[in-house]
């Protein structure tokens, strides 16, 4: 949740891309 918000603000600031990118991301930058 608190990741989800930080790349809304530094991306588009759009919920579906953030929702897209996460799971994605999540795992390679997260991790």
């Amino acid at each position: 949740g608190s990741f989800g918000e930080i790349l809304k603000a530094c991306w588009r600031g759009t919920p579906v891309a953030v929702k897209r990118i996460l799971p994605s991301l999540s795992d390679d930058r997260l991790v």
